[in-house]
């Protein structure tokens, strides 16, 4: 890609650059599945390896197609690979998604997955996480949206003002509330596998990685400040976030790395399984977007007076970090070194449709999901190694079931158990 942008011969609008990590049927078991299940055969546990490897799990986001990697982290799970890693970094929503993944509450998976479907979809997230009408100021088009009933409550107190997405009701409302993260339980499982969450400091330019090692919390709030910081899309979620000690401007991981599998390398890790949110086959060269270039211009140019990260992305190039990512998966997939570090990419299949960054129907995000689940039990399971197991739709199935969406969203923690159980006892009497 690079080669052909430095002679010129094609613009990057001009590329096309898609994902390809599945591996034919036939293929040999990849390395890093090779230590996965090695670990699984010997029951190692974290904190107590010999195989002398470091092997990472890392989290793509990308709003609400963080869905995908929830589903796909699940089937990890259950697939016996939970005790196999050594830490967890999560780029943007990938971070949320480590953090439910170490906890394991009630050793189900699909505790941290209902968040998704149950809270931030339909009516629910229309009310408190996305509000669509906060684009028009975003692009001059303030007045306009002085019109709309919802505007007009907020000038008269009757409804607080939000973004276009309201983080906090995500970090706050869901994560300690309505489906409350165990902080006992993650903190215990943390110490050994810890999660690094990775986000974009536009001060210096660079990704940089937060982590309770280096100090950067000691309490659950303290911890989803930092995700807060991950999962702040430039003018979307507004401002930008600073923390305490640091001299810093922070934005959502997309900006320097919105696959978090370099951090995890730089760190030493030798072999990353790594969690991808968009399909395979799928062109990840965007058009230039005016409505977007109107948005950086009044959020980095007008409200930070930052016109370098201004330039930085109205020239792409943060989407031309991502498409070198998926080049790199690509290869790493198909061509493997004979040395570390090895990585392993997961991504639904061609067929398989992508989830925007702000879906919130809530069978659009059941179904991703779903598909995640799948296509992450399917690479896991490769006839190569030779063992029998639960196909692909029926672990789905199991682990999810449609009668899910069939049910009211659960809004409780504890509604969400008795639904649990529920399905439960009923697949035990059929």
């Amino acid at each position: 890609m690079d080669e052909l942008l430095d002679a010129g011969r094609l613009s990057f609008e001009e590329m096309k650059i898609v994902g390809d990590v599945a591996l034919d049927k036939k293929a040999t078991i990849h390395p890093v599945l090779q230590v996965l299940m090695q670990r699984r055969r010997e029951s190692s546990k974290p904190g107590q390896r010999s195989d002398g490897f470091k092997v990472a799990l890392a989290i793509e986001g990308g709003g609400m197609r963080g869905c995908v990697a929830a589903g796909m982290a699940a089937a990890v799970k259950d697939a016996g690979f939970h005790d196999c890693f050594d830490a967890v970094y999560g780029s943007s929503a990938g971070s949320l998604i480590g953090a439910y993944w170490i906890a394991n509450q009630f050793g189900m998976p699909q505790y941290g997955c209902s968040l998704y479907y149950d809270l931030l979809t339909d009516e629910r997230a229309k009310e408190n996480f996305i509000d669509r009408s906060q684009i028009l100021p975003l692009i001059g088009l303030r007045w306009l949206r002085w019109l709309m009933p919802r505007s007009i409550k907020e000038t008269l107190g009757m409804r607080a003002r939000r973004p276009l997405l309201n983080l906090p009701y995500l970090l706050q409302t869901c994560v300690e509330e309505l489906r409350p993260l165990d902080w006992e339980a993650f903190s215990r499982n943390e110490a050994l596998v810890p999660l690094k969450i990775v986000a974009s400091d536009v001060s210096k330019q660079r990704a940089v990685v937060f982590d309770r090692e280096h100090g950067h919390w000691t309490s659950l709030r303290e911890m989803t400040r930092c995700m807060t910081a991950s999962m702040n899309l430039p003018a979307i979620a507004e401002p930008l976030v600073t923390l305490p000690g640091l001299d810093s401007l922070l934005a959502d991981a997309q900006l320097y790395e919105p696959i978090p599998f370099k951090s995890a390398v730089e760190d030493g890790f030798t072999h990353v399984l790594v969690l991808r949110t968009r399909p395979d086959q799928q062109d990840v060269v965007p058009k230039k977007s005016k409505m977007e270039e109107k948005m950086m211009d009044h959020f980095f140019l007008r409200r930070y007076q930052l016109p370098h990260i201004y330039d930085y992305l109205v020239n792409q190039e943060h989407k031309k970090t991502y498409a070198r990512d998926i080049l790199a998966l690509n290869h790493a997939a198909h061509h493997p070194p004979e040395d570390t570090p090895q990585l392993l990419a997961i991504a639904l299949g061609s067929n398989s449709s992508e989830i925007g960054r702000l879906e919130c129907r809530r069978e659009a995000i059941f179904q991703g999901v779903c598909d995640g689940y799948r296509s992450a039990w399917q690479a896991l399971h490769p006839p190569a190694a030779g063992v029998d197991h639960r196909n692909p739709d029926e672990a789905v199935a199991a682990a999810f079931p449609h009668t899910i969406v069939e049910e009211t969203p659960q809004l409780t923690q504890s509604s969400w158990i008795e639904s649990f159980k529920r399905r439960a006892n009923q697949r035990k009497e059929t």
